[in-house]
Parts: structure tokens; C-alpha cells; sequence
């Protein structure tokens, strides 16, 4: 992870002329820039677009716990300017666009001492990143990066720690609702932290706070330490001193003092910043990945295979009316690997209960070698599910006794945390399965960070808070969560929602249910979402038998890309719309989702090519407020531009198939 210029353009500017001027660095299109200065309380960087302020990153220094010298921004003092122009575009093999633009233009500012901090400017966005020029390891105790808001009452959408392990809130899940406040009423430290994306508003301009490229380093995460204040500091969780084995986990029982050991001569995580003028414009952006270290020159990933799966685990392997027990036994995954090829589904899942305990220790009533081998007759893939303990010191063993049974890849879960040992594990996973030709779904799991574009093996995170809620949650807003999980979580990457739930609920129907779990809205808001999320391996999560008595649903979703050539944002209001376009050859869909209010959504067709295009739409019936399983399909023929007007239902949605007319 040396540090290494990836010019392609740069000019080189001596320090006299920078000492007292600020730095300026704009975006392609001239709408965003990023401006840095030097000031007594650390290095500035102003995110602007359209000149307009919309937060402030100070960066104030560094602290190795051995004492010697680290990059300290209190009166830095700058030696040099290297600038960069970006160019080109990069073919993507699983991602919600064929192809990402990398223009961008960039500015290293070299201060004494060895250290300098990256500005990058895109259309989408911006970006900085501290690099260190030194020699040997260090361990890193400090990082005194702060976000300045405009003001207190700066609107913002955070998430934040839903819990904990023995009193330490870095040891969670990230299954978050996004709660709408101000910045000066967010909690002290003592009660929550904040996760990443982090999505604030400042005069009409969305932005959304991550980052990218983060490897050999701990996640970042936010705290609001002094109430009223509009400043949230940047923190880390520190690195375990010790830990225990209880699976599915593996826990820190003690930290140490600093939070990542590592080289001192590289480049640190981007700090990214998602810039719009609305929150549509946020889901459309490519900054993430774009940012993310590529795929090592020469790697085959052509094996990569995204698609749909089947799944037992949140329909509790209720199947109707067969000649068998259904649960977790030979003949239950037989039946679903049937249903998957009836349906052109190309996987199954198979989740918890199929191992007693260890890896190696295969449940008698699951003949695994039969149901790999009887998937492989029908093209139905098996991915197995593990607890993240169980590849603790022995990754490769496991992944190539996985890859000898005929897998095709793995769930991997609980990990709940984002500490540098975790980051770091998670990319040992995704270095051996890739080795082994096995994709990955990483569940438990923090946002994403781009990883994925290096090993797109991996198709999946969650860190969502997801249908699986609905087995056990009182908690009865999800058509807001729904909505701006769009806006929030999958400004990050892929997100394991788990969508398809046949069982639909009204706010006052909806209760909760283990073995037969219902969805909170309507038939067609579950539909939207396997379109609108974007999800490499998505699930269909209901169980076969409810997908065939409801197999003009069940059919249509089966058809629906989980990878796409385009995506284009669509008006959304956050946490009451969601709304994407997303196009797969000649083929456009249009899906959206609604709160609990009911409305009118009025649907351009201006992201069409010009024509007539056949429309297959699938919307809430007029009934659907009282009875939301009800729904009505019908056909169109539209011309590009046209405008369509859907009535949602509470908690409803559309989605629509476009198809080029003869």
C-alpha cells in the first residue's frame, strides 16, 4: 500500500508561491471543488459546490504511540503542489453501471515533514486522503479529523450503534433505521456512534459523507461529543490486545491503545464526500468505487457469476403440501434447488444448521455431496453459510474444502465489527476465496468500501437493517426505512436487504413472526425492491411454495438483473420516495417505493431512447391500502418521454419493464 502517483498530468509547484494561499481544487464540470488551508487548529478543507460551503474537514494531526514525529496540521507548512488531471473509463463486471468515469482532477499538497494530504474533485463529488512518506511501522493512537457543519441545526440522517458486546459499541451489527435530526442534537459519545454513510442537507445541496479504499486500516465512524456543537469528530475502534472464539464470533475481550499498526510509508483511506443538488442525484454517483483500488493486472474474474438466490432461513423452510418434513434435511434443499431451476433462478442459498457447530462437521440430515451434486444437473449453484469464526487461522483449508465439495461460494456472517484486524481479515477472505473461484456474500458486516472492484468475487454486504427484522421487530416504520435506504446505506455499494416477502402487511396488520414472517406495505413495494436495491446476489427470501401461488409475481421478479449497464436517478424525497431507473441490455426498469402515505408518482420515461417501448408495469390495486397483497399487472405502449402517473398505495411501490417495441 505505497503511496504512488497515478498522474497523468501534474505540475510541480514550489513552496514559496503557496505559503500564504489557499489551494484550490475544482471538478470537471466546475461544480464542486475543494479548497484546502493551513490554520492554527489543523488543515481545512472546505467541500464546496457551486462556491457554496457545505462542511468542512479539518485534519489536526497524528499521534504514533512510540512518540516519534507524525503529521501534525497546526501550522503545517506546505513545500510543494503536485496536480493531476484523471481521464478515461473502466469497464465494470458487477456493478450497477457497464463502465465508470474517472475524470477527475487532483492536487497533492506536500508539507514538511515527510506527509501530505490528496485532493480529488469529481463531477459526483469529492474526496482527500492523508499519505505518509516514512520508514517502518508505527502504531497510530490518534487522528484528530473533524467534520465542521454550517451550523447546529445543518439537517442530517444518521444511523447509529444499535448495541454492543460487554460495553463496547464498536462490537455491533450496523443494522441501523436512519433518523432524521440536526447536527447539534445528535448524541453525546456517551450514547451512540455514528456510522457511515453519514447524509446531511445545507441549502438545498445533499451530501453524503463515507469512504473508500479503506484496507490495512480501521473503519471510520462518527461521534458528537459536546451537545449543541456542529462539530462531529472522526473515530476509530482500537486494535484487540485479546480475543475469545464464541460463534459464530469471534469478540474482543481487551483493546489496546492505538488503533492501527501499520506502514507509515502509504496512503490512508479517502474520505469521500457524495455531492447532489438533490437526494436522487446521491444514488447515482460512482465515487465509491471509483476510488477503490482495481483488481490486481492480470486477474481472471470472467468466472464471477451474479444472479439471484433462493433461501431457507427467513421463510423457516415453510413449504406446503410435499412429501416430505420440510426443515433442515436433504430433501427441503432438493425441493428448493428444483424451484430455483423451475423459476431460472441460478442459486441457492443454504444458511445456518447445515454444519453442527465446526465447518467440517456436516449435519447427518443434510447430504450436502446429493444436494451440490443434484444443483449441478439442474444449473442451480449452492453457497453455503459460516460464521466469521470459523475460518479463524485456517482460511485456506476451509475455502479449498469448500471448493471440493462443489460450492460456489460462501455467506460469511457476524463479524460485527470494523477494527483494522477485521478490515484486514475481510480482504484475506476475498484474496483466498477468489483463489479457490468462490464469491462471497459478507454479512454482519460494516458498509462497503470498494473492496469489491479489487475482488469482485465479492457480490454482497449487509449492514442493513433488513427484511430479516421482520421475524422478531416492533418496529413498524419500514416503508421510511425502505425509502431511504436508498439514499443512505447504498451510497456505499451492495446491500444484502433480503427483499421478496409475499406475506404483505398494513401498519395496523403487521406482527411480527419467526416461522411465517410478513413484510411491512404492499406485494408490489417488495417487487420494486429487488430492481431499486442494488444487490449482485439478491435474494428472493420467500419460500417456494408461496412463490408458486403467487408465480405471476414470483416470475417476473426471478427475471429481474441483479448487476446493470446504467442506472439513473429518478425524483426520490428522502424517507417518503425512493425511486431508480436501471437499464440490462435493451432493457430498461423503473421501480420506485413509497412511506405510508399514499400518493401520486409521476414517472418521466425520459431516460428511454427515442422510440416506442412496450411497458410490462406492475402497480398497487385500487385495494391495496386494506389488502396490500393485491396488486394489478398491465401493459403499455409508450413513447420515450412520456409521462406515467402511479397511484402508491400506503407503503406501495411500482416497477416496470421497458422493452423496445417492434
Amino acid at each position: 500500500m505505497k503511496f504512488a502517483s497515478l498522474c497523468i498530468a501534474a505540475v510541480l509547484l514550489g513552496s514559496n508561491l503557496w505559503a500564504e494561499q489557499p489551494i484550490l481544487v475544482t471538478s470537471p464540470n466546475m461544480m464542486n471543488s475543494i479548497e484546502l488551508k493551513v490554520t492554527q487548529s489543523g488543515v481545512e478543507m472546505a467541500v464546496r459546490r457551486y462556491s457554496a460551503t457545505q462542511v468542512t474537514a479539518r485534519f489536526g494531526f497524528q499521534r504514533y504511540l512510540d512518540g516519534s514525529d507524525a503529521p501534525d496540521g497546526r501550522n503545517a507548512q506546505i513545500e510543494r503542489v503536485a496536480r493531476t488531471i484523471r481521464s478515461g473509463k473502466i469497464d465494470t463486471p458487477v456493478y450497477k453501471k457497464s463502465a465508470v468515469d474517472l475524470a477527475a482532477n487532483e492536487a497533492t499538497v506536500w508539507f514538511k515533514g515527510g506527509w501530505g494530504i490528496v485532493l480529488l474533485c469529481r463531477d459526483d463529488g469529492v474526496a482527500y486522503r492523508l499519505v505518509t512518506v516514512k520508514n517502518g511501522e508505527r502504531l497510530i493512537s490518534v487522528d484528530s479529523s473533524q467534520l465542521i457543519f454550517p451550523s447546529p441545526e445543518t439537517r442530517c440522517w444518521a444511523g447509529r450503534n444499535n448495541g454492543n458486546y460487554n460495553g463496547d459499541k464498536f462490537q455491533n451489527s450496523w443494522e441501523t433505521v436512519f433518523e432524521e435530526t440536526e447536527i447539534g442534537k445528535l448524541d453525546t459519545l456517551g450514547k451512540s456512534i455514528f456510522y457511515l454513510p453519514f447524509v446531511f442537507n445545507h441549502g438545498g445541496v445533499f451530501t453524503a459523507f463515507t469512504e473508500s479504499d479503506l484496507r490495512d486500516y480501521p473503519g471510520c465512524d462518527l461521534v458528537h461529543l459536546k451537545e449543541g456543537s456542529n462539530v462531529l469528530d472522526l473515530w476509530h475502534s482500537q486494535l484487540p490486545e485479546s480475543t475469545e472464539i464464541r460463534p459464530p464470533h469471534i469478540r474482543v475481550t481487551k483493546r489496546m491503545g492505538g488503533f492501527a499498526k501499520t506502514s507509515v510509508n502509504r496512503s490512508y483511506p479517502w474520505r469521500v464526500f457524495i455531492l447532489g443538488d438533490n437526494i436522487a442525484d446521491l444514488a447515482a454517483s460512482d465515487i465509491v468505487y471509483a476510488l477503490a483500488e482495481p483488481a490486481a493486472e492480470g486477474s481472471d474474474f470472467s468466472w464471477v457469476k451474479p444472479g439471484i438466490a433462493t433461501w431457507e432461513w427467513w421463510n423457516g423452510c415453510s413449504l406446503k403440501n410435499v412429501p416430505f418434513q420440510p426443515g433442515v434435511n436433504t430433501d427441503t434443499y432438493l425441493h428448493f434447488i428444483d424451484f430455483a431451476a423451475e423459476y431460472g433462478i441460478p442459486y441457492l442459498l443454504i444458511d445456518a444448521g447445515w454444519s453442527k457447530g465446526d465447518i467440517f462437521d456436516i449435519n447427518p440430515n443434510v447430504d450436502l455431496d446429493k444436494i451440490i451434486r443434484h444443483g449441478r444437473e439442474k444449473r442451480v449453484g449452492v453457497i453455503l453459510w459460516a460464521g466469521c469464526s470459523q475460518f479463524k487461522d485456517r482460511i485456506d483449508p476451509v475455502m479449498s474444502r469448500i471448493a471440493q465439495m462443489g460450492a460456489k461460494g460462501l455467506k460469511i456472517d457476524f463479524f460485527d465489527r470494523d477494527d483494522q484486524t477485521i478490515v484486514n481479515y475481510i480482504e484475506d477472505l476475498a484474496a483466498t476465496a477468489a483463489k479457490y473461484r468462490l464469491v462471497l456474500d459478507f454479512h454482519g458486516m460494516f458498509k462497503p468500501t470498494g473492496l469489491e472492484r479489487k475482488y469482485p468475487n465479492i457480490l454482497n454486504y449487509e449492514g442493513i437493517y433488513g427484511l430479516e427484522q421482520m421475524k422478531w421487530t416492533q418496529f413498524r416504520d419500514m416503508p421510511r426505512n425502505d425509502c431511504q435506504a436508498v439514499f443512505t446505506r447504498m451510497l456505499a455499494g451492495p446491500m444484502d436487504y433480503t427483499p421478496g416477502g409475499m406475506r404483505n402487511a398494513t401498519l395496523d396488520g403487521y406482527k411480527p413472526s419467526g416461522r411465517q414472517p410478513p413484510t411491512q406495505g404492499t406485494r408490489v413495494h417488495q417487487m420494486a425492491l429487488q430492481a431499486l436495491y442494488f444487490a449482485p446476489l439478491q435474494m428472493m427470501a420467500d419460500s417456494p411454495s408461496d412463490y408458486r401461488e403467487n408465480s405471476e409475481c414470483a416470475k417476473f421478479m426471478a427475471g429481474i438483473p441483479t448487476v446493470w449497464d446504467d442506472t439513473v436517478a429518478l425524483p426520490s424525497e428522502m424517507g417518503k420516495t425512493a425511486a431508480l431507473a436501471r437499464r440490462k441490455g435493451k432493457t430498461w426498469y423503473a421501480a420506485a417505493i413509497g412511506d405510508w402515505s399514499e400518493r401520486i408518482y409521476s414517472l418521466s420515461t425520459d431516460f428511454l431512447d427515442k422510440g416506442s417501448w412496450q411497458a410490462d408495469i406492475f402497480e398497487d390495486a385500487a385495494e391495496a391500502a386494506e389488502q396490500p397483497t393485491r396488486y394489478t399487472r398491465r401493459t403499455a405502449v409508450i413513447k420515450a418521454g412520456d409521462t406515467i402517473c402511479m397511484r402508491l398505495a400506503p407503503g406501495g411501490g411500482f416497477v416496470i419493464r421497458f422493452s423496445k417495441s417492434n
